[in-house]
């Protein structure tokens, strides 16, 4: 099993237990579609700081950091979409999305509480709310970083940790360095990995890689 479908396994696996049923169909198909950029940069992470020792451990990471960036990828479609202003056809439709998102966030920040990538990931979710206020409210001026950018540090922090070992400052500079032009949307793994210091150590099949490597739903191959 390549590294891509072992870690979407994995994320899929986790929310086995949701009911309602239709409420858990809609998290696996989101799972499914989503790009996997930032679960691949948490395994390429942990095999650039550790080879011998990336495990279940590094894919546990890989799918919770995967969770999260989903989760909060949905409430970003939902605040710019608006749903709930106007008629809707199917009116439940949003609340649904709404509770997957938070599923997926609370499920990935559960699998990452007791790692030192724990703090990294409340971040995360904390300069989303920000950075999201900043474009509801464009008078507002805000530091916060897009999800893109810290979801890239959360990958990378994410990764060493689940190897026990400390992200070295060079990639941290570099992805601390991204711009939202360069990462949103996110490239693929292969475009990205290009430009850092981690090494292109992942496993992806050919296939997996054009239909999923790190591309929204819907958008051409940009490599």
């Amino acid at each position: 099993m390549d590294d891509a479908a072992r870690v979407r396994s994995n994320a899929i696996r986790s929310v086995r237990d949701v009911t309602p049923e239709p409420l858990r169909g809609r998290i696996e198909n989101r799972i499914e579609e989503a790009p996997l950029t930032p679960a691949l940069v948490t395994v390429a992470s942990a095999r650039h700081h550790d080879r011998d020792e990336t495990d279940a451990r590094a894919f546990e990471s890989a799918a919770a950091v995967q969770q999260i960036y989903v989760g909060l990828d949905i409430t970003r479609e939902l605040i710019e979409l608006q749903p709930w202003d106007g008629v809707d056809e199917h009116p439940h439709d949003a609340d649904m999305e709404i509770i997957a998102a938070d599923v997926l966030v609370a499920r990935g920040m559960a699998r990452l509480a007791a790692t030192d990538a724990a703090m990294a990931a409340v971040e995360v979710v904390r300069e989303f709310g920000q950075f999201e206020a900043e474009q509801i409210a464009t008078t507002q001026t805000t530091d916060a970083r897009c999800l893109e950018e810290t979801i890239l540090e959360l990958a990378v922090l994410a990764g060493s940790a689940a190897v026990d070992t400390v992200t070295s400052e060079s990639i941290l500079t570099w992805v601390r360095s991204l711009s939202p032009t360069q990462v949103a949307p996110l490239p693929t793994v292969t475009i990205l990995l290009e430009s850092t210091p981690l090494e292109p150590s992942i496993e992806v099949s050919p296939r997996a890689q054009a239909a999923k490597d790190g591309l929204r739903s819907g958008a051409g191959d940009t490599d």
